[in-house]
């Protein structure tokens, strides 16, 4: 805590990314009741000592305390995040967020329980829940819809996108804008009456909801990610903020814990943690230190947005242009897969091979044709996710991981397509699967129930791609069913709260033991 007059500043630090683990809670807690409780404070200021507010809860916290617990109970530790937001809400005080950074999931949520939000230009915010099978339960629905309206609230809150702090100015979900500290003073230094009202994050809704609104996102949600509860779930509880604010955090809660109980969530986690992971490397693995940069071709058929990522020693161009050169001034260059064509450039090193199957799934291998350059591949991977991409290196020369599981897939699919009295397509759609075929109404399934793994279509798809994968490992082209599930997930459409081919098989197995 750091004072100045009537205010009091409230610096949180948990290195690297300020994630709100139970000790972050706890010293929150604690100087929020301190502050709270001193009459001569009349403002309480949230801001971050390592320029990032919050990016949110700790995920793997709440996975290791979900095994302690009852079904159906708090996952959290006390104090919770929500207790957190409500002792905001109900403080006489004028509160103020400075945001910096990530303000991400939970710790977004604490921001707009502030009566006032200043971003950095440079700040990133957004209630990505939904991506683990999750929904913003502490209030987060509530106050986002209040804010911003409901096709706001829908936006975010469905697909996760992280929004840039100019355009939460835009939307109002910020106050303010600097670049810099004497920006930042000019605004904090406002006096509480020109900051404008307080609660406004808590109040009703100016204008009706319509329900074409939310039967459109759930139309949406239906065929982007078939058969997920999650965004349905969200919309239930954006559409419940059209109750007084006690109803609607009550509503939002019960969808909150649904959720966290379902396994769906469990197979967002594996796939969580599984993709967080993909591309680490074993001790002593040399990885070389490159830079990737892109030509515009080949970023605007792949949907890239930066013009090179990272920086290093050794420059690689990964282009789309079959006539450019194939070699830079700083060394080969790794071609890539044209995917208008699917036909690949292979230089004299390798190639990154790209595939997507919808605007939020994609993922890149790097394959090289020499195991002396492994150390190439690893590199360029984890340049490209520093960029944002889903990428990996097959540490098996001129074996593509991508090709083998794709190939799997497609002879699981003609097999099924030869002996099956129904639509393929239909049958995988209603297990999850993203496929071309849009399908209206596809129900939420638990992807892990007996009836999947005695599927004449599903449970062989399944059982064919595992051993694909444990074929892989064995080849050393990869080293867990962890990096096959993710690609699995990005690659072929597989369901991500199933968590891939192999977990899924897994837990199968587990039901039925």
């Amino acid at each position: 805590m750091s004072r100045e007059g009537s205010s009091v500043t409230l610096w949180t630090c948990h290195p690297p990314l300020n994630l709100l683990v139970q000790s972050v809670r706890d010293g929150l807690a604690t100087c929020l009741e301190l502050a709270l409780r001193d009459p001569e404070i009349d403002r309480i200021v949230l801001r971050s000592a390592i320029g990032c507010f919050a990016a949110g809860a700790d995920v793997a916290e709440l996975r290791e305390t979900m095994t302690q617990i009852p079904p159906l109970s708090d996952p959290e530790p006390a104090p919770t995040l929500r207790s957190l937001v409500m002792m905001i809400r109900e403080s006489d005080k004028r509160t103020v967020a400075i945001i910096e950074g990530f303000a991400l999931g939970g710790g977004f949520e604490l921001a707009l329980a502030c009566d006032t939000r200043f971003a950095h230009t440079n700040a990133r915010l957004g209630l990505p829940e939904v991506k683990l099978g999750l929904l913003p339960g502490s209030g987060g629905t509530q106050m986002l819809t209040r804010l911003a309206g409901p096709l706001t609230a829908l936006d975010l809150c469905t697909s996760g996108r992280h929004l840039a702090s100019s355009e939460a100015l835009q939307l109002g979900l910020v106050d303010g804008v600097f670049e810099d500290e004497a920006a930042l003073e000019q605004l904090t230094g406002q006096s509480n009456s020109k900051l404008g009202a307080r609660h406004r994050s808590w109040r009703a809704l100016k204008e009706p909801v319509k329900e074409e609104w939310f039967s459109a996102a759930a139309l949406n949600a239906s065929r982007s990610e078939p058969g997920f509860l999650a965004p349905h779930n969200v919309i239930k509880s954006i559409r419940s903020a059209a109750n007084p604010v006690e109803q609607g955090l009550a509503e939002e809660w019960a969808l909150w814990l649904e959720l966290f109980w379902h396994a769906q969530r469990e197979g967002r986690f594996h796939e969580f943690f599984a993709s967080r992971d993909l591309g680490k490397t074993a001790p002593g693995e040399r990885v070389a230190d490159i830079s990737v940069s892109f030509d515009d071709s080949a970023r605007d058929r792949l949907g890239i947005t930066e013009k090179s990522f990272g920086s290093g020693l050794q420059t690689i161009l990964v282009t789309a242009d079959s006539d450019a050169i194939s070699q830079t001034d700083s060394g080969p260059c790794l071609r890539v897969v044209d995917p208008l064509s699917a036909t690949p450039w292979t230089s004299e090193t390798g190639r990154i091979v790209f595939r997507r199957v919808n605007t939020s799934r994609a993922i890149a291998e790097v394959i090289v044709r020499d195991g002396r350059d492994i150390p190439l591949a690893l590199g360029a991977s984890k340049c490209l996710r520093r960029s944002g991409f889903g990428a990996f290196a097959s540490k098996t020369p001129d074996l593509s991981v991508l090709d083998a599981l794709v190939s799997s897939f497609e002879l699981a699919k003609a097999e099924s397509k030869r002996n099956a009295r129904t639509s393929v397509d239909a049958e995988l759609a209603r297990f999850g699967f993203v496929t071309l075929a849009q399908f209206r109404e596809i129900e939420p399934v638990d992807p892990f129930a007996s009836r999947w793994s005695n599927h004449p279509i599903v449970g062989p798809m399944i059982h064919r791609l595992d051993a694909t994968a444990r074929q892989l490992i064995q080849l050393g082209a990869v080293s867990s069913t962890e990096a096959t599930d993710v690609v699995a997930v990005n690659a072929l459409g597989f369901p991500a709260h199933a968590g891939g081919p192999s977990f899924a098989l897994g837990r199968w197995k587990e039901n039925v033991s």
